[in-house]
């Protein structure tokens, strides 16, 4: 499965070490990451998949903002650049079947709505702020009958993939 993991692009200690610990998890499980390949939750994340036992480089992807490749961070595997700025939220949207919200401002509040309007099945960390914390729980708009699923901790995120494997 393809998780997008949208969050703060400074974070904070927490907020960086779920990410850290989820990036090495998702990894772990054989799922490809994707994110914005720049800084706090996308670097965190990054990071993290590189130390996993399982971590193959074409499984972690990063769709920059930006047109220079080398301006991304150094530990994302495959580095798309689009010279779009924000809009490169839609493509990193797109390509998940699933988005892992950590933290995050206004460039993350767009992408959880984006995700929304996809139909993509949206978990949010709850436990260090942000609108990943203000949005777990709640439904968005009437066009869809479930909910962002809070995820607490590393083994919530499992359940919560699992519960979506179960699905299909």
């Amino acid at each position: 499965m393809r998780i997008a993991i949208i969050g703060s692009n400074r974070g904070n200690e927490k907020l960086n070490a779920f990410a850290f610990e989820a990036g090495q998890a998702l990894m772990d499980w054989g799922h490809t990451i994707i994110n914005g390949g720049m800084g706090g939750i996308m670097e965190a994340s990054a990071k993290g998949a590189r130390t996993s036992v399982s971590f193959e480089e074409h499984r972690l992807i990063a769709i920059l903002p930006v047109n220079d490749p080398s301006k991304g961070n150094p530990y994302s595997g495959v580095k798309i650049a689009t010279h779009l700025g924000t809009g490169r939220n839609y493509m990193i949207i797109l390509n998940s079947n699933a988005v892992l919200a950590i933290g995050g401002g206004a460039g993350t509040l767009n992408e959880i709505a984006t995700a929304w309007e996809l139909k993509r099945p949206i978990a949010a960390f709850v436990g260090a702020g942000g609108w990943s914390e203000r949005l777990a729980g709640t439904s968005i708009d009437s066009r869809r009958s479930d909910r962002i699923s809070p995820v607490h901790s590393i083994s919530e995120l499992e359940d919560w993939l699992s519960s979506l494997d179960a699905e299909q």
